[in-house]
């Protein structure tokens, strides 16, 4: 089973000998976990049935639909506390899975390690995990087929670290991470030109100057 870069990275950070993949549609991080020899168990979650039945049927096809226990439901609602080793949530954006992490709070579940990875809106994952006392383990941006995603791993048991605001925004490592120059390069590059372009801009050369700032800090050359 062949990931890409991102499932690859996420793949990498899976401990334990479980994992609960939570939104989980095509199901080959599943597949490819049970295969290496990663973890010897997955509960594949997903509120869409028919994303559920992409798992079931690859699952079947390999003859792993014993190591692959697939769920109907909306994030962790189906999975009991502490029943996996390794919570993975992935391809969501940061409000749907600081939701997923507040639900599960409340409903009394604790996990071992979370490796998430937000499509979008980071920074609400980050405040999600600080609220409920988790610790990063990583948090650093990739680029995979051309588009920029962050992932994020975090542990109770890990040190506590208090993000500064350029951390909250951009990621913990997004001084020492090589990905992270080259999206903050594209990105000074494209609000450069909507600034020229738009006569209301100050929203846009504040957060032009906040990349920059960040940029400035990168010590990848």
């Amino acid at each position: 089973m062949k990931l890409d870069r991102r499932l690859n990275e996420i793949l990498s950070h899976i401990t334990g000998q479980s994992f609960a993949d939570v939104g989980c549609d095509h199901g080959k991080l599943a597949v490819k976990a049970i295969e290496c020899g990663c973890v010897n168990k997955v509960i594949a979650t997903d509120i869409s049935v028919p994303s559920l039945d992409k798992t079931i049927r690859l699952a079947d096809s390999l003859d792993l639909s014993q190591n692959i226990i697939c769920r109907v439901g909306d994030g962790l609602s189906v999975v009991k506390n502490g029943e996996v080793d390794t919570v993975v949530i992935a391809g969501l954006g940061g409000d749907e899975i600081a939701k997923i992490l507040q639900n599960a709070k409340a409903e009394g579940k604790e996990f071992h390690r979370f490796v998430l990875s937000p499509n979008t809106h980071a920074e609400r994952v980050r405040a999600e995990a600080i609220v409920q006392g988790l610790g990063f383990v990583r948090d650093y941006l990739i680029l995979s087929d051309r588009k920029f995603y962050s992932i994020i791993v975090l542990e109770k048991e890990a040190k506590k670290k208090i993000p500064n605001q350029k951390q909250f925004e951009f990621g913990m490592e997004y001084a020492e991470c090589e990905d992270f120059r080259v999206w903050a390069n594209n990105e000074l590059s494209r609000l450069a030109t909507l600034i020229k372009n738009t006569k209301n801009n100050e929203q846009l050369k504040i957060r032009l100057q906040q990349i920059k700032d960040a940029y400035e800090d990168n010590k990848c050359e």
